[in-house]
């Protein structure tokens, strides 16, 4: 496994590579570093003016940190990038306490992104997700987008089998603008993911989730007191953990035969 320009630098200075296998592994180069560039628009786009009619709206106040990478993978190390991804998660996150969340997220992202490493070979597939955790001092947002294109030409899949572009965006939450119901509906699919099968665990990460939305949503406002506040009411909460398992505002493209590029 190796960054797309790195295999195509090794190809450039290999005797005996032809010239067209050189083109083309220049142009899945290229074609990744576009799509990823795409999911950079895509994301920073949403994040302005998010107005998806199927996902709630989770405003930002700024951008705190990006991940952008284009690789070359083959079949056999498919189980290393999907373990990249989840350790680029991790390394975003600045509250390490919370275990189960880092894997969850990480559980989370590791399956979309392997849902489109399974696409066949000559097609191309496109993943765009949405997670909202909390991450000691923030409540923050994270979008993830993957692009991937399995290789069919035989000549190419020497080199590389799958051309992949990937991109993270974590961005701090405007608490002001995102009721508690709200917030705990996007924040139910990690939940879910990290908890699901322990309700006991699931309820003490509801109580922590609330008490940390309320320390925010007080810091909030000007005024200093509590604003609009609501006592937790557990099993109305825990019905929307039940009911919010899918993240929000995930767009799975469907396969598609890849058009530019003979391989």
């Amino acid at each position: 496994m190796g960054k797309l320009r790195e295999i195509v630098d090794k190809a450039d200075n290999t005797p005996g590579i032809t010239e067209d296998v050189r083109e083309s592994l220049h142009l899945l180069m290229s074609l990744a570093e576009n799509k990823m560039n795409l999911l950079q628009d895509e994301i920073v786009m949403k994040l302005k003016d998010d107005k998806s009619p199927d996902a709630l709206r989770v405003p930002i106040t700024k951008i705190i940190s990006t991940y952008v990478e284009a690789r070359a993978i083959t079949k056999e190390q498919t189980s290393e990038i999907l373990l990249k991804v989840s350790k680029t998660i991790e390394n975003m996150i600045t509250d390490h306490s919370a275990t189960g969340i880092v894997n969850g997220m990480a559980k989370l992202a590791t399956d979309a992104l392997d849902t489109v490493l399974g696409v066949g070979q000559g097609m191309e597939r496109i993943v765009t997700t949405t997670m909202v955790t909390p991450d000691y001092p923030a409540i923050v947002r994270y979008d993830f987008g993957c692009w991937n294109r399995t290789i069919e030409a035989e000549n190419i899949r020497k080199h590389c089998e799958h051309g992949l572009a990937c991109v993270i965006y974590k961005s701090a939450v405007d608490i002001s603008k995102l009721s508690f119901n709200d917030f705990l509906a996007v924040y139910s699919p990690v939940l879910n993911a990290a908890f699901g099968s322990d309700p006991s665990k699931l309820k003490a990460m509801v109580k922590e989730a609330k008490k940390t939305y309320d320390q925010f949503k007080q810091g909030s406002n000007p005024g200093g007191g509590n604003g609009d506040l609501e006592p937790l009411d557990m099993d109305s909460a825990m019905k929307i953990v039940a009911s919010h398992v899918k993240l929000q505002g995930t767009v799975l493209s469907a396969p598609q035969k890849a058009t530019v590029g003979d391989f």
